[in-house]
């Protein structure tokens, strides 16, 4: 559910460097759109808004968890194949990929040495 609101009354984190930290934010179905003190985001949104106020809890911006837990990602990974096609060497998936990164170009290198490599996560000779 979309809505407009002002949300004031604690400190509030921007992630913004010039203005790290405000007294209110204006929302308007979802966009930020004023912030500011509490003063200069009720001139800028409508009058009667609904308000949210934190008295004097800290408000930061929704946060994504994007991480992953080691075992949690080890049973998903047998449960699907994420593994590359299979090639006959790293030499072949090098010449195919030249916008492979640096670092996989080393791997490539140690690996033409003989020594292991790693790459996406399947070891090569």
């Amino acid at each position: 559910m979309s809505r407009t609101l002002i949300v004031h009354g604690g400190p509030i984190l921007t992630m913004d460097d010039a203005n790290p930290i405000v007294d209110a934010v204006g929302i308007d179905q979802g966009i930020v759109v004023a912030t500011g003190s509490e003063a200069e985001v009720r001139e800028r949104m409508p009058a009667g808004v609904e308000t949210i106020h934190l008295d004097g809890r800290l408000a930061t911006p929704g946060l994504y968890d994007a991480h992953a837990h080691v075992m949690g990602t080890g049973f998903a990974l047998l449960e699907i194949d994420v593994s590359a096609p299979g090639v006959a060497s790293i030499a072949v998936m090098r010449a195919a990929t030249p916008f492979l990164p640096a670092a996989a170009r080393r791997s490539s290198a140690a690996a033409s040495a003989g020594r292991k490599a790693r790459i996406c996560g399947c070891a090569a000779m």
